[in-house]
């Protein structure tokens, strides 16, 4: 499955649930975690600052935490 599968997946399912769409940072989260990126990496090619990137990743893993029922990661995606 690529990271693009897995994100209309991932979508998909939380619009069923009535959850807003992603934002863009967290769709982009979203691809990268998926193809194994640092956050490092990622604030790089975006132009964030690291705390940022690390701070909108957390909050993206609570929110799929929350919705899809079992604890999220970055690095059980």
């Amino acid at each position: 499955m690529t990271a693009d599968d897995a994100l209309r997946l991932v979508e998909r399912v939380l619009a069923e649930r009535g959850v807003e769409s992603l934002s863009p940072i967290q769709r982009t989260l979203f691809q990268q975690a998926w193809c194994d990126r640092t956050y490092q990496d990622t604030a790089l090619e975006l132009g964030y600052e690291v705390g940022y990137v690390k701070q909108m990743g957390s909050d993206l893993w609570q929110c799929l935490s929350e919705h899809l029922g079992e604890k999220v990661t970055k690095r059980n995606l």
